[in-house]
């Protein structure tokens, strides 16, 4: 008997337990109906605006909808993710809480999408050929490993190599990969054994960097419970993302080719006072200016900027940049100061919104000075303030060389960081392209610090040394698919 009572007792601690978890899902699912709703409701408010292209392009029509849908609904999840909406016993839930403890439901109970990405050895070996890719023999042993590799597990690397050594009665490789480009990587002196263990190698770091730069993309999908992992002795990713609504989308962004790139940027001084003008013209465009206390923010939003919202339009004649005078706010220097912890103090938030929409979800405050970064944005706000700079009488406040980008994660405090880089008005071309780069590696110093260290080939070093000639005392950012990873400042001129 004492025996059933302790089984009893687990069984009904496991019911309990469940119970607990399923209230969670239950709650979320609840909730994110709620902002589904909402989102359909927003869609169809505007639905009549475009009557036209869904005459002359239904799927264009349906998808401007759907894209309408899904950002107010993101808009809506957002506005909640701190606020608290389930109360359990004495303990009381935010979003974002609620969210982090219900069931991963997985793939077959919750739907979503998965892949196997396999990343291109034949075009590692191209890229590490350089010039000498043109070879006739090289081509045909790429060719044959090509051939050879499909609907198999063969190693790309050692299947090249055999039919390199068999094309060329056992020619050097030496001959095709000791460039230049690959000094300190691949010497003259080794033989072919040694050369397909160094491309083996680097094809091995080529598929843990795919894989670092596919976790990033996923964690900003905001999937829960994504699955990534790496398929073992092979050059494939297996990728699972419960719950994923647009599939073609995510499967473009996991597909696109990484983009290493360094940019010069300007000090935060250099564009505060641009950022007050952009954020006057936010107020106008918003309908701040006459707003009544008694309108809520959110109706004012609705009313005053779904076209620019939902297309962007670029209009005949852009709203020239408020000077601090029109805006109400002065100059960079009486604008009110933020601190982390207690917020503006001249104003209360709802009043900071109508005042400052666009910089009181940046903190904008002089704190910033020194440096390229000109804000840091909670992650609910991110959306809205890409929102506002989108605008193009935003743009027009700007000068045209300024290009804002995102920190790659949030900092200690949790805020995104928004820094101000320096393009060329041109082309938007970085000042330095990843290309350029024969070789890194991660090495530590004396307090066990990484540090990555980089080999450029000959032109990359001749323009490296330039920048940094020219940027000495200011940073350059390290910009990896246009999000910030890090913006040292620079020393010296680096040769």
């Amino acid at each position: 008997m004492q025996g059933k009572g302790i089984i009893r007792f687990f069984a009904i601690a496991l019911i309990v337990v469940c119970l607990f978890q399923l209230s969670f899902t239950l709650k979320t699912y609840l909730v994110e109906g709620t902002a589904r709703e909402f989102g359909e409701q927003k869609a169809q408010s505007v639905a009549l605006s475009f009557e036209d292209l869904r005459t002359t392009d239904p799927i264009a029509y349906y998808d401007t909808l759907n894209k309408i849908k899904t950002e107010w609904e993101q808009r809506y999840l957002d506005s909640i993710s701190n606020q608290k909406v389930y109360n359990l016993l004495l303990v009381k839930y935010s979003y974002d809480q609620v969210k982090d403890n219900q069931l991963s439901l997985g793939l077959d109970l919750q739907g979503g999408m998965s892949v196997i990405m396999q990343v291109s050895v034949e075009d590692i070996l191209v890229g590490l050929a350089g010039n000498n890719k043109n070879d006739r023999d090289f081509q045909e042993a790429i060719a044959r490993a090509r051939n050879a590799s499909k609907g198999s597990e063969a190693d790309f690397v050692a299947t090249f190599a055999n039919a390199y050594a068999e094309i060329t009665n056992n020619g050097r490789l030496a001959a095709i990969f000791a460039t230049r480009q690959n000094q300190g990587l691949i010497e003259p002196d080794l033989n072919n054994d040694q050369i397909a263990e160094i491309l083996k190698r680097e094809s091995a770091e080529a598929v843990d960097r795919t894989f670092q730069i596919l976790t990033s993309r996923i964690d900003q999908f905001g999937v829960t419970s994504p699955n990534i992992s790496r398929v073992e002795n092979s050059d494939r990713i297996f990728i699972e993302l419960p719950g994923v609504s647009n599939p073609t989308r995510v499967r473009k962004l996991l597909q696109a080719a990484a983009s290493l790139e360094f940019w010069e940027t300007y000090k935060f001084e250099e564009v505060a006072q641009n950022l007050i003008d952009a954020d006057g013209v936010v107020r106008q465009m918003l309908g701040f200016e006459d707003l009544d206390a008694d309108t809520s923010i959110a109706e004012q939003d609705t009313l005053n900027s779904w076209d620019t919202l939902v297309t962007d339009p670029l209009l005949d004649e852009p709203k020239t940049a408020s000077t601090g005078d029109d805006t109400g706010i002065a100059t960079f220097d009486t604008f009110p100061q933020f601190d982390p912890e207690e917020g503006f103090d001249e104003f209360n938030e709802a009043e900071a919104l109508k005042q400052n929409p666009l910089l009181y979800r940046m903190n904008f405050n002089d704190n910033f000075q020194g440096g390229p970064m000109v804000g840091w944005v909670a992650p609910k706000d991110t959306m809205e303030v890409n929102r506002y700079l989108r605008m193009p009488e935003v743009a027009a406040s700007f000068p045209p060389e300024l290009k804002l980008l995102w920190s790659a994660k949030a900092n200690t405090q949790g805020f995104f960081e928004l820094y101000a880089i320096k393009k060329n008005p041109l082309d938007d071309a970085a000042s330095l392209g990843g290309e350029v780069i024969s070789n890194a590696t991660q090495e530590f110093d004396q307090n066990g610090r990484a540090n990555i260290v980089m080999v450029m080939n000959s032109e990359g070093a001749s323009s490296w040394a330039r920048i940094t000639a020219a940027n000495i005392g200011r940073e350059v950012a390290i910009v990896l698919d246009n999000l910030v990873y890090s913006a040292p400042t620079v020393q010296g001129e680096i040769r």
